[in-house]
């Protein structure tokens, strides 16, 4: 919606959007789990490909939609030797989506679930 608004230097317009907010978790599986986090808090490169990746997979979507909020790694043993602590884990990283109205509607986005693929 546009609406002119009267100012010191006369009228400006400011529009104002409907937006529609997704959150989501998504569970990485990893090799090294607590290598990812640590480069995670200490490179910002980690969360902008976590957010293209997301983008991708959603039509409409663009990256800069995307907000990585959290990166939490947990660890678990290992199958083939259960007493020694495996570093491969599973890392949850918690996403927020904040996407136009129009552009949730015409993507069709409503509510979406990411599968991973058979052997990913």
């Amino acid at each position: 919606t546009t609406t002119p608004v009267a100012t010191s230097r006369g009228t400006e317009t400011s529009t104002k959007y409907e937006v529609l907010v997704f959150s989501g978790n998504l569970v990485l599986q990893v090799t090294n789990a607590s290598a990812l986090i640590s480069k995670y808090d200490s490179d910002p490169a980690i969360a902008k490909a976590l957010a293209q990746g997301i983008a991708d997979a959603l039509p409409g979507v663009e990256s800069d939609m995307v907000d990585i909020l959290s990166l939490l790694a947990s660890r678990r043993l290992n199958a083939a030797a259960t007493r020694l602590l495996s570093l491969s884990g599973n890392v949850n990283a918690e996403y927020r989506i904040i996407v136009p109205s129009s552009t949730a509607a015409s993507a069709d986005l409503t509510t979406t679930t990411v599968v991973p693929r058979e052997g990913s």
